[in-house]
């Protein structure tokens, strides 16, 4: 017999471990997430020009006034054709593929 506080711990290894149920990520999290990762690929880029280009497109993309992005989509729409690859490969899985909601309270400014 299980007691309350093991219970728990249970529970949480039935779902994840024995499962491999996972709880849907919250939307800001994955907001953050994406903005977060393709902030820090945009610093190494090498070039100062296109680092501006590339974080001003960024800011523009995430307060667009569409409700979802994609990884793919903001690659496509505002990076050189020679930066897409590398800059999804450096994204997390959680947000290189797939559509997100956007929710932006996890942003600061």
């Amino acid at each position: 017999m299980l007691d309350q506080q093991n219970g728990v711990n249970f529970a949480d290894f039935f779902m994840s471990a024995f499962l491999g149920c996972r709880l849907a990520d919250d939307a800001e999290v994955r907001t953050k997430q994406f903005t977060d990762s393709s902030l820090r690929w945009i610093n190494n880029v090498d070039n100062h020009e296109l680092k501006t280009q590339y974080a001003t497109a960024l800011l523009a993309y995430m307060h667009s006034q569409e409700t979802t992005f994609q990884a793919t989509d903001f690659a496509t729409s505002f990076l050189r054709s020679e930066d897409q690859d590398s800059y999804l490969t450096s994204l997390p899985d959680e947000v290189s593929t797939g559509v997100i909601e956007k929710t932006l309270g996890l942003l600061h400014g």
